[in-house]
Parts: C-alpha cells; sequence; structure tokens
C-alpha cells in the first residue's frame, strides 16, 4: 500500500459530491470534508434522502446534465433547491397520502 493511500485526494477536475442528509453510513458531513481538496467541486445535499440518492427525484438529469457540461453552470438550480429543501418523507402513508 503506497504511503499516501490515506491522504485527501487534491484535484481540480470538476466533481459532483451528492449526499443524503438522512444518510447514516456517509454523512453530508463527509462530503463537506471530501470538497474541501477538491477545488472545483459542488457539494449538494439531499436533506430529506437518506444513503443513495442518485436514482431519485431529479437526480439523474442532475448527474447526467454535469456530466454533459462539467461546469456547474448548467446544473438545474431547481433540481439542487429540491433536493436542498426537502424533507424526510412520512414513514406510513396511509392509502389516502401521507398524514401530516
Amino acid at each position: 500500500v503506497p504511503p499516501d493511500a490515506a491522504s485527501p485526494v487534491q484535484s481540480d477536475v470538476p466533481v459532483l459530491i451528492l449526499s443524503g442528509g438522512l444518510d447514516p453510513v456517509t454523512p453530508p458531513a463527509n462530503g463537506a470534508e471530501v470538497a474541501k481538496t477538491l477545488s472545483r467541486s459542488r457539494h449538494v445535499v439531499a436533506r430529506g434522502y437518506g444513503h443513495i440518492v442518485s436514482p431519485h427525484a431529479c437526480a439523474p438529469r442532475l448527474i447526467a446534465s454535469f456530466v454533459d457540461d462539467p461546469t456547474f453552470d448548467t446544473l438545474a438550480a431547481s433540481c439542487v433547491e429540491y433536493f436542498e429543501k426537502s424533507v424526510r418523507p412520512p414513514l406510513w402513508p396511509d392509502r389516502l397520502g401521507a398524514q401530516p
């Protein structure tokens, strides 16, 4: 194992970091820590989501737009805002819909 294997990656390559606000495995603090050494990163926290954010809501389109144009200029602001304002969904919705 190389001696620097545990050192943080440092890069100026554009990186989109997605974190679930309710993720107990890799919490948003981990994403924030990673972003510190990635000078061209954008960290989006999906407050109401858990460990896997990428297949939910508008995330696939957000990721695709970043892959197509990794400058962050074309990231869908409405999608980022949706995730940043999202709340935890109810655990037990009934047949009439979610309960308050």
